[in-house]
């Protein structure tokens, strides 16, 4: 019984500092040498559909293609590039501290579930 109560309270813990992660995905903290995944920038076009991509950004996907061999390469040389790459690169951070966060909420309810069961 006490594994399971520790199981949960650590998973608990491993949330809440991923919280505070999550809250400062956006922070200060982001620099041209944070970004280290330009190749994704590269690639946004094929996250969405050629409609869906007109209406969000207002231009053409194949207008991206024929610029993304000049655009978000080092260093980067506008403050669109930097402000979309700093974006990027948050989201990319905070995708994976979802990820990692849901894995330790269902890690704490299985062990709650489990120490619930024990003393019933």
């Amino acid at each position: 019984a006490m594994n399971l109560a520790r199981e949960a309270a650590e998973a608990q813990i491993q949330m809440q500092k991923i919280q505070t992660l999550k809250k400062h995905a956006w922070g200060p903290n982001a620099s041209d040498v944070s970004i280290e995944h330009r190749g994704g920038l590269r690639d946004l076009h094929q996250l969405y559909s050629d409609r869906e991509f007109r209406t969000r950004f207002r231009y053409s996907k194949a207008l991206l293609r024929k610029l993304t061999p000049y655009l978000f390469e080092e260093p980067l040389l506008s403050e669109v590039e930097r402000r979309t790459a700093f974006d990027m690169a948050a989201a990319r951070r905070l995708k994976a501290l979802i990820r990692y966060e849901r894995q330790y909420a269902n890690r704490r309810d299985r062990a709650l579930r489990a120490l619930t069961e024990h003393l019933a």
